[in-house]
């Protein structure tokens, strides 16, 4: 083999272990990155969940208004993200079925929950607390299970 032909079989080899190496981050984005979305996405609804706790039990007279919409807007609006990055995932099931991330059909339930949950906010709701536990149980995150009562809220202002 003579010394051009070296040079050109190195060269396709380069080429092409470039183009093979394209080809698998470009794929490996394809399919990971919607799902660290959507596991950073679960992430943050158990951030919501815990940082908004106590005015998801509290009261008209307890919770400033402001404060009412801005756990509003926050809840839904991390509820209509969870859904969006959940149906971006490429292969969910098969990611679901190795327990990366939780069933469809449970975000689909969970995020029905959230929006029930955004809905009754300042209406002391005696299901409250059982859509908080079906949220963590469907979703699979924790929620520091709060254990707020609207007379607990009151002592906290003496």
């Amino acid at each position: 083999m003579s010394d051009l032909e070296k040079i050109l079989w190195a060269a396709l080899a380069t080429l092409a272990g470039g183009v093979v190496l394209f080809s698998v981050t470009t794929l490996l984005k394809i399919i990971f990155e919607p799902l660290l979305t959507l596991r950073k996405t679960l992430g943050e609804v158990s951030y919501y969940v815990q940082y908004h706790a106590w005015v998801f039990y509290g009261g008209r007279e307890t919770v400033p208004k402001e404060r009412f919409e801005k756990t509003f807007d926050d809840v839904r609006s991390v509820t209509a993200r969870l859904r969006a990055n959940a149906y971006a995932v490429k292969g969910y099931n098969f990611f679901s079925e190795l327990g990366c991330i939780p069933p469809y059909q449970n975000i689909v339930k969970a995020s029905g929950h959230l929006i029930r949950i955004s809905n009754e906010l300042g209406r002391q709701d005696p299901l409250m607390s059982e859509d908080l536990k079906a949220v963590a149980s469907l979703l699979q995150i924790d929620i520091g299970r709060p254990n707020f009562k609207p007379e607990d809220l009151k002592n906290l202002e003496d």
